[in-house]
């Protein structure tokens, strides 16, 4: 073979090559007639995947658990009317009160209405006692008052629909009682505030609770809390709520021998759940400090945790949004059946 013919085949052999490379570059990238290439698809899908990742997270259906996450205007309105008010006023070791809806008996003054009764002064040994209807809404407003039972709660709600304890802004309010307590009726009374009714706390005042005996603050339905300066120290639990705990705002410092705050429901597996929207949080317990039958979101608010056992425990669900937790001592940090964060 001369060289000339050589070289044209050689030539030829080039130029098909460089024609196929060409061919396979453009079928990998865009044609221009609309087709998309390979990796395209394939970027789209990850983004398109990601979004529908983060919206389903974050309205994620929890495990066996219902959440309520709106609170009503009237859990947010700590307002009242001082001169509609019934005026209950502590002087010591006797308490005077004049009003529909209120009665006085030795140291115990009753509410049997529905109506916002303002409570002020000190009381050395005695309790509020709400005994009303089953449709009551009742407003009970601390204007600067200190209570001691030495026997029960401090503020006992037997029966009603649903309590607002309101703290009067600029208020400081305190709350006590003994190591033991003795039953007067078919109900277990273990908290320095205890409810049989759904109760919310609000207002722009402060409350100190010293519970000796078991727990600070105890609904045996729901507990809200949308506002307030609230310190508890509980020999067992600060705040407790049997079918959920859930908080809006405030600024809590829990100290516990036992737990922090606990929701638990044994009759219905789908309560028992704790909500924090927002308020700062120094919580400080030997046990857990939120602990829940059910599941814990947090969707904002500043917590700093110290625990001799878990800092979040739920039997189901642990979601986290929005807010800072800071865990500074724990056995586990987080524990649940799924724990997810978000935020």
């Amino acid at each position: 073979m001369t060289d000339t013919k050589y070289r044209k085949k050689l030539l030829m052999a080039l130029l098909a090559a460089v024609l196929m490379a060409a061919m396979l570059c453009g079928c990998a990238g865009d044609s221009g007639d609309g087709e998309t290439s390979a990796s395209s698809l394939d970027g789209e899908a990850d983004a398109g995947n990601r979004d529908k990742a983060e919206e389903t997270d974050q309205n994620m259906e929890l495990a066996g658990s219902e959440i309520g996450r709106e609170f009503t205007e009237r859990d947010r309105d700590s307002s009242y009317t001082e001169s509609e008010a019934v005026q209950i006023e502590l002087e010591g070791n006797s308490i005077s009160a004049d009003g529909r809806g209120v009665s006085v008996s030795g140291n115990t003054v009753t509410i049997s209405e529905e109506g916002t009764y303002v409570v002020s002064g000190h009381l050395n040994d005695g309790q509020i006692l709400v005994d009303a209807s089953d449709s009551a809404k009742i407003q009970i407003v601390l204007k600067n008052a200190e209570i001691y039972c030495g026997t029960s709660a401090a503020i006992y709600i037997r029966e009603a629909d649903k309590v607002f304890l309101t703290l009067a802004e600029g208020s400081r309010n305190v709350l006590g009682g003994g190591a033991e307590y003795t039953d007067t009726d078919e109900n277990t009374v273990d908290g320095a505030i205890f409810s049989k009714a759904d109760l919310t706390l609000n207002g722009a005042g402060s409350l100190e609770i010293n519970a000796e005996y078991k727990h600070g603050i105890v609904s045996k339905d729901d507990l809200v809390i949308t506002g307030g300066s609230i310190t508890v120290n509980a020999v067992s639990q600060c705040l407790s709520g049997k079918d959920s705990v859930k908080i809006a705002d405030g600024v809590f410092v829990l100290n516990s021998e036992g737990k922090g705050i606990k929701a638990e429901n044994t009759d219905d597996s789908t309560l028992g759940n704790i909500y924090i929207a927002g308020g700062k949080f120094t919580i400080r317990t030997e046990d857990d400090s939120l602990h829940a039958s059910g599941s814990i979101v947090i969707d904002g608010g500043d917590l700093i945790v110290e625990s001799g056992d878990d800092a979040c425990h739920a039997d189901a669900d642990v979601v986290i949004n929005e807010g800072t937790v800071l865990v500074n001592s724990c056995y586990e940090g987080l524990e649940g059946y799924r724990v997810v964060i978000n935020g």
